[in-house]
């Protein structure tokens, strides 16, 4: 019903629109002139990148950068932020949280909340990265602490947002899933007046039915923005607003290793299992033009999620009877990040020779508060047999509140200096040097009343150096050594030196003729890795290792045929532990991959315009825990697509179907990690299921 609704109305609305829009009463057919060859908003190949912090070629950075195109996402008809990476090599999704929240690998490392997912390049809590809002992704392999500070060693995700325009334009569509319902989205840009400054408006309003067999995803977001831009001038003020209430949905249970024997429909929570909350996100940038070779940019920034939640989590099986024993947990969680960023950009030349300095100050503030922590116990009332679930006889009153457990707070602030240059040596070779120069402040505490369990403060010095030798106008050959840290946070009244990433990497870069194209091979070796000894103490003494080769491809291989090519090979294990050495790191495949290729047909003899595509993705076996006491095993899921558009009474007209998972392939996305085990029950893991088919149709309006 909710399919049908949604069809409906925004047929309805577009039929309204285009009635007052235009007096014509007839469907008017024109001739459609594909723009695709000549217009970057359509292609999948990106020259630029914007991951240093301002726009530079790709072929200038001496590390592997992917950008995932306007056009891509369109084609693919992306929903969320897994599906946009994977199309980019080396990067697999990681414990998501119960499926509320992004999180990955990148070249093996990488957990939920470590930073490394960014918003218009500010380290983002919100809850999905990916919306309405979302223009283009970017993903810069390899530590990027001289650029942004605390992070993994694996690299980041850049998330570009949607910016007013002067050219008037406004966009009307509703998609309609399979799975039931869906959505509308209300996209309006333009000039206010006649002068410099334009808006742009964003909502979208969300109700879909769960694929599983019971629960529903209901959003409402609103993203007004303002911008002046002048001759010397540039500011931006944006705001997000977003409400949510979503299933929170661990996945299956793994028992010894092997899935429970019941359908992939049926969940194993409970009915209280949904998260609410909202996000919010705010920024006002300021950029001046001093002169011919001085730009000045300064930058503030907030994002937060709060959200509660009830969880029945699963703790114990019996093969026996079919009995799942379950517990009540709850959490009331408030995460922000609150970031001011000033950076002095230079285009000059000493000697002869083209420097592009940056110098930069940074200040910032990560939160994580989980305040109200419930935990219940297992009973009667929360057993489930999963051979014939009954649902719903499991309520608050089936947990209490946890006092030594409440009030969990973990409080970074960072100062910092950035000084960084692009050296043009001579006209074949080009190198990129930096430093950053961080003061951290971290507390953590625990409990009611609360107590703090640690504070601690330090200095780090992050340096980076790249080396670019031109080989032809279209190829080049690269070598970096970068490196990272990320704190650890306390543990029983003690405090440990930050993590170290140490990375080397080296690649060949090609971009001529509508492609892009990079293959790099790495070495990475992260130390001060928090683990337990032999005596059950922690100490800061593990070390893992993730060396791999990567390649991406996108582009245009004809006028006709785009392309997206990724392939990795990445093996990650810990070197130093006195439990898990030799383990490979969970969730990360050795082997993975993708491959996307769209069509565009041109016009048929009505003059509509024809594209089609589709395309494969593969992830490979990957271990379930630290202790590698079970696999998940690979898979391979196609997707395909078709794209029409027309002239509604003058107007731009888009029908596009996607069919997702063509084959309707059960795999399991990914793991949280962790193991219990009984000695009288054996052990249980709970893992992530990926989607199953699911037919999504979208129909937009532009005038």
């Amino acid at each position: 019903m909710k399919t049908a609704a949604v069809l409906s109305s925004t047929l309805l609305l577009l039929t309204s629109v285009t009635t007052k829009a235009d007096d014509a009463v007839t469907l008017d057919m024109v001739s459609v002139t594909s723009n695709i060859d000549n217009n970057p908003q359509h292609s999948y190949q990106s020259r630029t990148t914007s991951v240093a912090g301002y726009a530079q070629s790709s072929m200038d950075t001496p590390q592997a950068v992917q950008s995932v195109t306007p056009q891509t996402l369109a084609d693919k008809q992306v929903k969320t932020l897994a599906e946009a990476v994977s199309t980019v090599s080396g990067i697999v999704e990681s414990n998501t949280l119960a499926g509320i929240q992004d999180s990955f690998t990148r070249r093996g490392f990488g957990e939920r909340n470590d930073g490394s997912i960014l918003r218009d390049g500010v380290r983002s809590y919100l809850m999905s990265n990916f919306d309405a809002t979302t223009e283009s992704v970017e993903v810069l392999k390899g530590p990027a602490s001289l650029l942004y500070g605390i992070q993994e060693p694996g690299g980041v995700i850049n998330v570009i947002s949607k910016k007013p325009e002067n050219i008037p334009q406004t966009t009307l569509s509703g998609q309609s899933s399979s799975f039931g319902g869906g959505s509308v989205t209300l996209d309006t840009t333009g000039p206010i007046g006649d002068s410099n400054l334009a808006y742009r408006l964003i909502a979208d309003k969300q109700d879909t039915d769960y694929w599983r067999n019971f629960g529903s995803t209901k959003r409402t977001m609103i993203a007004p923005s303002l911008a002046w831009n002048d001759e010397r001038n540039k500011l931006l003020l944006s705001y997000q607003y977003t409400d949510f209430s979503m299933p929170w949905d661990r996945g299956t249970v793994f028992y010894n290793g092997k899935p429970l024997n019941v359908s992939r429909e049926t969940r194993l929570g409970d009915l209280l299992d949904v998260a609410q909350g909202r996000t919010q996100a705010a920024t006002a940038s300021y950029g001046r033009v001093l002169n011919s070779q001085w730009t000045l940019d300064t930058q503030l920034a907030w994002n937060e999620i709060s959200y509660s939640n009830y969880e029945t989590r699963a703790t114990a099986y019996n093969a026996r009877t079919g009995v799942l024993t379950r517990r009540l947990d709850g959490n009331v969680v408030n995460n922000s990040t609150l970031a001011l960023s000033s950076k002095l950009q230079g285009d000059i030349s000493i000697l002869g020779q083209n420097h592009k300095p940056v110098i930069g100050l940074d200040v910032t503030q990560f939160r994580e508060l989980r305040s109200d922590t419930f935990r219940g116990s297992a009973s009667s009332l929360t057993q489930l047999n999963v051979n014939n679930p009954v649902y719903g006889r499991v309520s608050s009153a089936n947990t209490t509140l946890s006092a030594s457990q409440s009030d969990n707070r973990s409080t970074i602030n960072t100062q910092s200096l950035l000084l960084m240059d692009n050296w043009a040596l001579s006209p074949a070779w080009r190198t990129t040097y930096g430093l950053r120069y961080q003061h951290y402040q971290q507390e953590d505490g625990v409990g009611r009343p609360y107590v703090v369990s640690d504070r601690s403060d330090g200095y780090t010095a992050l340096p980076q150096f790249g080396l670019i030798y031109t080989l032809t106008p279209h190829w080049s050959l690269y070598g970096s050594y970068s490196t990272s840290f990320q704190p650890n946070a306390a543990s029983d009244g003690q405090s440990f030196a930050p993590e170290r990433g140490v990375s080397h990497e080296a690649g060949i870069k090609l971009e001529d003729h509508g492609i892009s194209a990079t293959a790099a091979v790495f070495h990475i070796e992260k130390t001060n890795v928090v683990a337990t000894d032999t005596d059950g103490i922690d100490k800061a003494m593990g070390k893992v290792r993730s060396q791999g080769v990567e390649l991406d491809v996108s582009g245009e291989i004809t006028k006709k045929l785009s392309l997206t090519l990724a392939l990795a090979y990445t093996n990650a294990i810990v070197t130093s532990d006195p439990v898990y050495a030799g383990k490979q790191l969970y969730n990360v495949p050795k082997r993975s991959g993708s491959i996307n290729l769209a069509y565009d047909l041109g016009n048929d003899v009505f003059g509509n315009h024809w594209r089609i595509g589709g395309g494969t993705r593969y992830v490979g076996e990957r271990q379930g825990d630290a202790a590698n006491s079970f696999q998940l095993p690979s898979y391979t899921v196609t997707d395909a697509f078709i794209a029409w558009q027309t002239r509604l009474r003058g107007k731009k007209l888009e029908i596009q179907a996607n069919l997702k998972n063509v084959f309707d392939k059960t795999y399991y996305a990914s793991s949280t990690g962790t193991t219990t085990t009984t000695s009288s029950s054996g052990s249980v893991s709970t893992v992530r299921l990926g989607d199953p088919r699911e037919l999504l149709v979208k129909a937009s309006l532009t005038f």
